[in-house]
C-alpha cells in the first residue's frame, strides 16, 4: 500500500520534469539564435541567467499544467483507469504544445518586437482575419523552428510514454482515502508557491521581478513566453493616438530643451530627492496662503526654488517612482509597475547617473515587496536598496507599514555617512500614509485637524 501511495505523484513530478527540461532547452536555444542581440551577455552571466530563470519555468510549467495536475492527483482510485489516463495525456499534449508554440515562436519574434510577446498575442491571434496567412508564411519562412517545435513535442510525447502509468493494489485500505486527500492538498499547496515564485510575503513574481533580478536589458532571458502571457493576462494597454505629426508638434511646443553650453563641464554633486508621501500643496502656508502644516518645508520656500505651477501625476504612491525617477507618466488604469511594459529597457536617475561614477541607493521604511518599489528599483539600476528588513530596530515599526519616519531618516543619514561619493539618493516618507501612524511620543504635541493626515 505504502509504495503505492505517493506512485501518481512520484509520476506527476517525472511528468512536468519533462517539460521544465524542455523550457530550460528553449532558453538556451533562444540565446543562441538571439546571441548577436545579447551582445554584452557573456556565456558565464547566461549562466547565472539561466539558473535563476528556474523561478519563472516553473512557475510557467505550473500554470500551463494546472489542469494535468489537478487531475493527476485527484484522490479518487479512478486515475489508474486506462480511458482517465488517455484523457491526461491529451490534456498533457494540448496545453504543454501550445505553451511551447509561443515560446518557440519567440526565437524569431522577439527580434521585432523586443520583448517576450505578452496576452496581447491571444488576441491577435483570435482576432486577426490575417493569421491563416500570416501562420503558414511564418512555418516556411523560419523552417527550422518549426522543426524544433516538432522535435520538442515529439520529445514530449516519448518520454510522457517512457515513464509508466500510476497503479494500484486491487484492494485498498481504508486509509487510503485520508492519505491520499492529504497528498492531494500538499500538492495543490505546493503548487500555489510555485505559481507565486516561493514563500515571500510580498506579490508573485512578476515582470517586474525578472528586471530587477537581472535587469530590464537581460529580461527576455531569464523569463519564458508562456510566463509572460499568463502573467499579463487581463491587462491594460496603452492606445496609440496621434493627434499632430511630429513635424507639427515640433513647431508648436517642441518637448527638447537645451540648457547652456554643451561643452560645459559636469560636476559630480550628491544628488539627494525626498519624495513626501500623500503630500498635497493644501499643507503649505507659503505662498498659498492656508494655516500650514509644515513650517520646516515653508521655511525652505524662501531660500530654495519652488515650483508653483505642477500637476499631479496620478494618486498613487505607485505611480510616483516611475514618474519622478525614469519620466514615465501614468497612462494606465493600472500602475507601471504591475503593468505589460514593466519589463521595458528604461532609463532612469539611477542608470544615467550610475554611468558618470555615481552610487545608487533608495529608502522606503516599509516591508520588502511593498508596492513593488523593490523590484522597480532593481529594474531602473539602483545598486541599493534599503526598506524594513534593513533597519536594524524593529522597535520603531509603526504597527502598519513600516518604520517610523523619524528614526528612518536617521538611519539614512547614517548609510549616507559611509556611502562612495558622488552618490545618488531617494527617500521616500512613509508616516503620512494611511492609517496616519504616530510614535506616542508625538501624539500629544500636535494638534487635530479635520482629517487624520494632519497631525502626520
Amino acid at each position: 500500500m505504502q509504495k503505492h501511495l505517493f506512485r501518481n505523484v512520484i509520476v506527476l513530478l517525472e511528468r512536468l520534469g519533462i517539460v521544465l527540461l524542455l523550457f530550460l532547452v528553449s532558453r538556451v536555444l533562444f540565446f543562441i539564435f538571439n546571441q548577436d542581440v545579447f551582445e554584452w551577455v557573456n556565456f558565464s552571466q547566461f549562466v547565472g541567467i539561466l539558473f535563476l530563470g528556474l523561478r519563472f519555468d516553473i512557475s510557467g510549467v505550473v500554470i500551463t499544467n494546472a489542469l494535468f495536475i489537478l487531475l493527476a492527483c485527484l484522490p479518487i482510485p479512478f486515475i489508474t483507469n486506462k480511458i482517465y489516463q488517455k484523457c491526461l495525456f491529451l490534456v498533457f499534449m494540448v496545453t504543454n504544445s501550445a505553451a511551447f508554440a509561443i515560446n518557440s515562436s519567440d526565437i524569431i519574434y522577439y527580434r521585432y518586437i523586443n520583448k517576450r510577446s505578452t496576452s496581447d498575442i491571444l488576441s491577435f491571434i483570435f482576432s486577426n482575419e490575417d493569421v491563416l496567412s500570416f501562420v503558414p508564411r511564418y512555418f516556411v519562412d523560419f523552417w527550422y523552428i518549426t522543426l524544433i517545435y516538432f522535435f520538442i513535442v515529439i520529445i514530449l510525447i516519448l518520454a510522457y510514454k517512457k515513464i509508466p502509468a500510476p497503479s494500484l493494489p486491487e484492494k485498498l485500505s481504508w486509509r487510503f482515502y485520508p492519505a491520499q486527500t492529504l497528498i492531494f492538498l500538499f500538492v495543490m499547496l505546493l503548487s500555489v508557491l510555485a505559481v507565486r515564485g516561493g514563500t515571500h510575503s510580498g506579490p508573485p513574481i512578476s515582470l517586474i521581478t525578472a528586471a530587477k533580478m537581472v535587469g530590464t536589458k537581460n529580461v527576455a532571458l531569464a523569463v519564458n513566453t508562456p510566463f509572460t502571457v499568463y502573467r499579463t493576462i487581463g491587462k491594460t494597454y496603452i492606445k496609440e493616438k496621434t493627434y499632430l505629426t511630429r513635424e507639427d508638434v515640433e513647431k508648436k511646443i517642441s518637448v527638447i530643451h537645451r540648457y547652456g553650453h554643451t561643452h560645459n563641464a559636469f560636476y559630480a554633486r550628491n544628488v539627494v530627492i525626498i519624495i513626501l508621501e500623500s503630500f498635497s500643496r493644501e499643507y503649505l502656508a507659503e505662498p498659498v496662503g492656508n494655516e500650514g502644516l509644515t513650517p520646516f518645508l515653508d521655511s525652505l520656500i524662501a531660500r530654495g526654488l519652488f515650483f508653483n505651477n505642477a500637476y499631479a501625476n496620478a494618486k498613487r504612491s505607485q505611480d510616483a517612482i516611475p514618474s519622478i525617477l525614469a519620466s514615465i507618466p501614468s497612462l494606465l488604469d493600472n500602475a507601471y509597475i504591475s503593468s505589460v511594459y514593466s519589463s521595458n529597457t528604461i532609463d532612469s536617475l539611477a542608470s544615467t547617473l550610475g554611468q558618470k561614477g555615481y552610487h545608487s541607493s533608495f529608502f522606503h521604511g516599509g516591508q520588502t515587496g511593498t508596492m513593488g518599489f523593490d523590484s522597480f528599483c532593481g529594474a531602473a539600476g539602483f545598486q541599493d536598496y534599503y526598506g524594513m528588513a534593513e533597519y536594524p530596530d524593529k522597535n520603531n515599526f509603526d504597527g502598519d507599514w513600516g518604520i517610523f519616519d523619524e528614526p528612518f531618516f536617521q538611519f539614512f543619514a547614517q548609510k549616507l555617512s559611509q556611502t562612495p561619493q558622488p552618490f545618488f539618493t531617494v527617500f521616500f516618507t512613509l508616516t503620512s500614509h494611511h492609517a496616519y501612524p504616530l510614535p506616542e511620543k508625538y501624539k500629544s504635541i500636535f494638534k487635530e485637524g479635520r482629517h487624520p493626515i494632519f497631525k502626520t
